[in-house]
């Protein structure tokens, strides 16, 4: 039996390889504290998915026919005979339709970032024959965590990818839910101080790397441009990887190349980015450090504007100025020219993800997981090479 060869009824895949494990049981003869094939053998035997084993055996688990012992594998119950007979006049076919696994993702305001990553989990969701339920919030902390609230306590929702607000704080109901031992996966984001499930991508390496990159390539006096770093970790990640990069090869770390903009960058302005509060700002910034010849931004909107603000103080980019963006937005698909950037890939992101919230749903007991999604340097158009003259 295959998984490729359930079609349209993968999703009862695991209450197929359920009905067999105890098929075995039967015929082997086994008795109680007897232990089972784990996860790895359920999946060699079957020819299915790890997850679809581990999810086998925690439908036994469910119904006492089987128990965990952490790090040691299942057993056999005591009175498991009794059990499976129980489980089997409630399941009285083997064809009966298991009860589709749900979870639930919340996100923050779309923005073409956001939406990638909601394709990206609504396709892993798929291909795990997974519901997936979207929420978005308004953008406030306190309707956050309503959501979580509101959706936790729903019988049907197993479980919840969150991609928080930008915030540093860690909210109470995030809190409460660890305790619960609640199956809750953070998405590109964590919070210091709290353990989850998280998968990341790698902020600090990204931003360090591509420092390092400018240094390489002739570059010395190095600008940053940023949101406030207080508002996200991701943030605050990549302003380290900064940092340590010009420490690492000694170039001049000085406070005035270090630009904050306390404004919302891509939301705060109107139909085009040289409406943006920020950009007064920014060509004050860029007029005032003509010694800069490369900026890294922590964001590709925040590159945007960094290009913008130096047009129009005659700065060109490459040639006056090489700049870089941070996630390789698809907004970077409409601009001007071909940008460099640090891409983090999404598509990996959403696997991760939806396969780690299912991996704590059928083991709630399972240590915490941070799973690190590399980055890479996209280098395009907008880089010069001071090395090569």
């Amino acid at each position: 039996m295959s998984e490729a060869s359930q079609g349209s009824k993968k999703e009862f895949l695991y209450e197929r390889v359920r009905a067999d494990i105890i098929a075995m049981i039967q015929a082997r003869g086994m008795t109680a504290d007897d232990p089972l094939p784990s996860e790895g053998a359920i999946s060699d035997m079957y020819h299915v998915s790890r997850m679809t084993g581990k999810l086998a055996l925690k439908s036994l688990e469910d119904d006492g026919i089987v128990y965990r012992v952490p790090r040691r594998g299942s057993f056999l119950a005591p009175g498991f005979e009794t059990k499976i007979a129980v489980a089997n006049m409630a399941r009285p076919t083997r064809e009966k339709p298991a009860k589709q696994l749900s979870i639930a993702l919340i996100v923050p305001p779309f923005d073409f970032y956001v939406g990638e990553i909601i394709r990206s989990i609504q396709q892993a969701a798929e291909e795990r024959s997974v519901r997936l339920v979207l929420h978005m919030t308004d953008g406030d902390k306190a309707e956050e965590t309503e959501v979580l609230q509101e959706l936790s306590r729903l019988p049907y929702i197993n479980g919840i990818i969150l991609y928080p607000l930008s915030r540093t704080d860690v909210s109470g109901e995030l809190l409460s839910m660890k305790l619960a031992n609640y199956p809750i996966v953070l998405v590109d984001r964590t919070f210091e101080g709290l353990v989850l499930d998280s998968v990341v991508h790698g902020h600090y390496e990204g931003a360090h790397d591509i420092t390092e990159y400018l240094i390489e390539r002739g570059h010395t006096n190095i600008g940053f441009v940023s949101q406030p770093l207080g508002t996200s970790r991701s943030r605050e990640l990549r302003y380290q990887g900064y940092i340590h990069a010009l420490m690492k090869h000694g170039a001049p770390i000085l406070k005035d190349h270090i630009k904050i903009i306390e404004s919302d960058i891509h939301t705060a302005h109107g139909t085009h980015v040289l409406d943006s509060p920020a950009q007064p700002i920014l060509q004050d910034y860029l007029q005032r450090n003509r010694q800069i010849t490369a900026v890294v931004c922590d964001e590709d909107y925040a590159l945007l504007e960094v290009y913008y603000a130096a047009l129009e103080i005659g700065r060109r980019v490459p040639e006056d100025l090489s700049i870089t963006g941070y996630t390789d937005n698809r907004v970077l698909r409409f601009a001007p020219m071909r940008f460099s950037t640090v891409r983090q890939p999404v598509a990996e992101l959403g696997k991760k993800a939806v396969d780690l919230l299912l991996e704590r749903v059928a083991d709630p007991d399972r240590e915490y997981s941070r799973i690190t999604i590399d980055t890479e340097i996209v280098d395009r158009e907008s880089i010069r090479s001071l090395t090569n003259g």
